[in-house]
């Protein structure tokens, strides 16, 4: 934006030309004036994104230390559920011995909701448990097996690519 400039003779001009030049700098104030309304906005926008972020990432970190504390309950529910369970089944039995006792507990799917941050993204997914892996331990033996598992089979892939 150009700086308004006062004529420094303002009798030298015509009234008409002082009209044109009064216009003229009338004009170049309103667009100041835009631009400094955009500016704002800008500013508000930036933030207002600002909080809003640091609002996602306590919620974030609120989601997960309550799905930490859920899977902990989870589990000590299948502890409890798994040594129950022939006491209630030896309690339970069917007149019929053909017929097995029902179980205390039944799992279909267990599952904790979890936030992950990829950059500046955030994703709410949900992480599967496997409830007969008692302690951190033993899942990431299970994570490694599974890995190497993997990675065996597409070395082999890879091989029999190279064959062909």
């Amino acid at each position: 934006m150009a700086l308004v400039t006062l004529p420094v003779a303002p009798e030298s001009l015509s009234i008409p030309e002082a009209l044109a030049q009064l216009q003229q700098e009338i004009t170049e104030l309103a667009l100041c004036q835009i631009a400094i309304a955009r500016w704002q906005l800008r500013q508000q926008q930036t933030q207002q994104c600002q909080t809003s972020m640091q609002q996602l990432e306590a919620i974030q970190e609120r989601i997960n230390a309550l799905a930490a504390e859920l899977e902990t309950q989870m589990r000590q529910f299948h502890l409890t559920a798994s040594g129950l369970n022939p006491c209630y089944c030896a309690l339970q039995s069917p007149p019929n011995p053909q017929q097995r006792p029902a179980n205390v507990w039944e799992i279909h799917h267990a599952a904790i909701p979890q936030v992950i941050r990829r950059g500046s993204q955030f994703i709410l997914t949900a992480k599967s448990l496997d409830l007969s892996v008692t302690d951190e331990g033993a899942q990431g033996r299970e994570r490694a097996r599974h890995a190497r598992r993997r990675r065996e089979a597409l070395e082999q892939w890879l091989l029999a690519q190279r064959h062909c």
